[in-house]
């Protein structure tokens, strides 16, 4: 039995050297001219190309900004999401996982909101990683499949190394799905990050709106200035009131206190003036 196991290990690694120089032989093939150095032959090799997009933004918008800021968020499918929220009083900045097979429409959507500016769509093709890591889990899924048939012929010292195996083989297997699972994630949907602001493009700003805006920010800002300085009364309006209690407290006491004692004084001079 242990001879047929040395002879199964010794095919499986033959078969897999052999595997590896044909992979090798592949890439020889590699059209320059064609994007990626992928060629014809790795085309039929995956069933689809794998891409992921990447998409930034920045949009402007200049009238009704929190409640356009709203509409955009809530225009995303049900089945879509934010990674990341950063909304200010005149800023902002939204990620978006977006369904791929609706990328297009949703970047089409966003000049209904406001000026869009600097768009910027990156794809990054990972057809030859994601075949690369298919074909190391059919690999060890296969190996795994083998062991677990020998497993019953097996002696007790094969059968240690046929468990020790198995373990190194699922702690890979586990390693290999996860990276299947986030290209997976990651091509299904594509991150776009859109900046947004509460104001015109700069080089379709007139005077007459860079006034406009100047005199909101300058409301805006004298609102928050007295909002702020409220608040800050409040805060300190009981210490106030307590410190002024104290004061005049402190006041009339020391007053009634030289009163009294500028009167004791008075006695003492009378009395010595006595013949």
């Amino acid at each position: 039995m242990k001879r047929k196991f040395l002879l199964f290990s010794f095919l499986f690694i033959l078969l897999m050297t052999l595997f590896g120089c044909a992979s090798d032989n592949r890439g020889h093939d590699f059209d320059p001219d064609q994007k990626n150095g992928f060629t014809n032959e790795l085309v039929v090799y995956s069933s689809e190309r794998k891409i992921i997009y990447n998409v930034s933004a920045n949009l402007y918008i200049e009238e009704d900004y929190q409640k356009k800021v709203d509409s955009l968020k809530k225009s995303i499918n049900a089945d879509e999401w934010t990674d990341y929220e950063r909304i200010g009083d005149y800023s902002a900045d939204i990620i978006f996982r977006i369904k791929t097979s609706r990328l297009d429409e949703f970047i089409d959507s966003l000049s209904t909101f406001g000026t869009v500016k600097d768009l910027e769509k990156n794809a990054i093709d990972v057809s030859l990683q994601y075949s690369d890591t298919s074909n190391q889990i059919m690999a060890l899924e296969a190996e795994r499949e083998r062991l677990v048939e020998l497993f019953d012929e097996a002696n007790i010292e094969e059968i240690i190394q046929i468990n020790t195996r198995i373990s190194q083989i699922d702690k890979e297997l586990r390693v290999l799905k996860g990276e299947i699972i986030q290209y997976d994630s990651k091509i299904e949907y594509s991150e776009v990050h859109i900046s947004i602001y509460n104001e015109a493009p700069e080089e379709d700003t007139t005077y007459w709106q860079k006034l406009k805006q100047s005199f909101n920010f300058g409301i805006k800002a004298f609102v928050k200035f007295f909002e702020y300085l409220s608040l800050i009364f409040v805060t300190v309006f009981p210490f106030l009131l307590l410190f002024a209690v104290i004061g005049v407290s402190a006041y009339y006491l020391r007053k009634l206190y030289l009163k009294k004692k500028k009167s004791k004084l008075k006695k003492v001079s009378d009395i010595s003036q006595k013949p």
